[in-house]
């Protein structure tokens, strides 16, 4: 019944109260089937009222103990919907840290979600304090690109989940390093293995398309870093750009170009 009727909610305000009334009663109360449900209702129709009532049920339930990993993937994607939807309204910053915390989380698909949520938080919020947040990042880099550690259900084309690298590479471009030497010594290990396993063009081109993304995000970090890192690193890095500026995949030009004026910037 929810998309039925949202399709009537600009005409008839107190339609829209019963509909707000009920997503809320849905999210508190309802099981797991339900709740995911109302988030998927909050999520596609992306209605302003209805985001800025219940932003707060939707963390709670992204964060609450009890809650089961495909309700909390789903509460991460949600919520982030919901913060797009509400741009005027100032992130709460003591939020943060409890949403860090679920990137130690067992299920591999509940960090992904997280990782999409912090991106929109990052990319939404310019004066938020990410001190908690580059350790937490670098670490799981090390334990993806370094140590592989990664369900095999997440492996693609022998990467170890490639989407998740590439959020946290990004978002590590949103945030000031930590200051800790040992996270930026892990951090300078995880890019030198980037840009030296993943610069050869492959044959199979998904495979060739998923390394190629995790090295111009990798690219891009230090490109935004380079000062605060091994000096090597920069100078590998342009040392790959001229080569791609020099492949006849039009493409990979195009980024290489890209991020070389970035660079020269």
């Amino acid at each position: 019944g929810y998309f039925a009727t949202t399709l009537l909610i600009h005409q008839n305000d107190d339609l829209m109260k019963l509909i707000v009334n009920g997503v809320r009663n849905d999210l508190t109360r309802g099981d797991s089937n339900v709740k995911a449900l109302a988030m998927a209702c909050i999520a596609n129709t992306g209605f302003k009222q209805l985001s800025e009532v219940v932003r707060p049920d939707v963390y709670r339930l992204l964060i609450g103990n009890s809650t089961s990993s495909d309700v909390r993937k789903r509460a991460a994607l949600c919520l982030n919907r919901v913060l797009r939807a509400t741009p005027e309204i100032p992130f709460p910053e003591e939020w943060l840290g409890p949403i860090c915390d679920l990137l130690k989380h067992r299920s591999l698909g509940v960090v992904i979600s997280v990782m999409a949520l912090v991106l929109g938080v990052l990319e939404g919020s310019s004066d938020i304090d990410t001190s908690r947040l580059g350790g937490r990042i670098i670490v799981l880099l090390q334990q993806l690109v370094l140590i592989g550690s990664c369900p095999n259900e997440y492996v693609y084309k022998k990467i170890p989940c490639p989407w998740l690298q590439v959020k946290l590479l990004r978002a590590l471009q949103l945030t000031e390093l930590p200051e800790s030497s040992a996270d930026r010594a892990r951090l300078s290990d995880v890019l030198t293995r980037i840009l030296s396993r993943n610069s050869e063009m492959q044959k199979c081109v998904n495979r060739n398309n998923s390394n190629h993304s995790i090295l111009f995000e990798a690219i891009n970090l230090i490109v935004r870093h380079g000062d605060e890192l091994d000096k090597s690193l920069k100078i590998k890095a342009s040392s790959l750009l001229g080569r791609y500026i020099q492949i006849r995949d039009a493409n990979m030009r195009y980024l290489g170009l890209t991020i070389m004026a970035k660079l020269a910037a």
